[in-house]
């Protein structure tokens, strides 16, 4: 795929990501890996709209194909529970039959595959996150995979924040953006001012969070 193409590819995605509100910015938020950032990508805003998220994942699914023409993939596994209709979605873009996905046991607090699916020894796996950071779920699910005897011959997420990471297996995104984290016992202080919040996980509706956004912008400029 050439330079040009790809350069479609991330622009319209950045079209997309803001045309549904999911790129959330000057707060302070609690990512899932424990980090904090002063921005939040919350792929859920696309999952809103049924086009929106088939425009993006059908990106994805051009890129993975044409990266790897001769891969093979026989099922598609994700982590929830941010990773369930992306993968989903993914898996009906590439044309692939068989999707499923882990959930965390409350107990061990530990992934595992439950509702009946399971891993196929010698299948070969995609694995699908909707947003990665530092690649925790990405590795627990391909650990899963491996242990049972599975392939992971490919992992991709919609939007890449590692920030070039590594994992022991390709990994492709559609969209790299290079957002910084913070720990959040070493904030800088224009974070250190703001009370954080977790859109992801919290139960405040995505309208309170927005305008709590709002709020923050207006506090940190004034």
């Amino acid at each position: 795929m050439d330079n040009k193409k790809i350069e479609f590819m991330e622009s319209r995605a950045l079209e997309i990501l803001s045309e549904c509100g999911a790129h959330l910015k000057d707060g302070h938020f609690i990512l899932s890996s424990g980090l904090r950032s002063d921005q939040y990508i919350q792929i859920g805003k696309v999952q809103a709209n049924h086009k929106k998220m088939k425009e993006l994942s059908d990106l994805l699914a051009e890129k993975i194909k044409s990266t790897y023409p001769d891969l093979k993939i026989d099922i598609v596994a994700s982590p929830a529970i941010g990773g369930i209709i992306p993968g989903y979605q993914l898996s009906g873009s590439l044309g692939i039959e068989e999707n499923i996905f882990c959930e965390r046991n409350k107990e061990t607090n530990e992934f595992e595959f439950r509702r009946g699916y399971s891993i196929e020894a010698g299948k070969n796996y995609l694995v699908v996150e909707d947003v990665v950071t530092t690649g925790g779920s990405f590795i627990k699910v391909a650990e899963l995979i491996k242990k049972s005897g599975g392939n992971v011959v490919l992992a991709t997420s919609f939007v890449d924040r590692t920030g070039g990471k590594t994992f022991d297996y390709p990994f492709i995104s559609l969209l790299k953006l290079n957002i910084k984290t913070y720990d959040p016992n070493d904030l800088p202080d224009s974070l250190k001012n703001i009370p954080p919040m977790k859109p992801g996980s919290n139960a405040k509706p995505s309208s309170q969070i927005s305008s709590e956004v709002q709020s923050n912008h207006q506090k940190i400029y004034q």
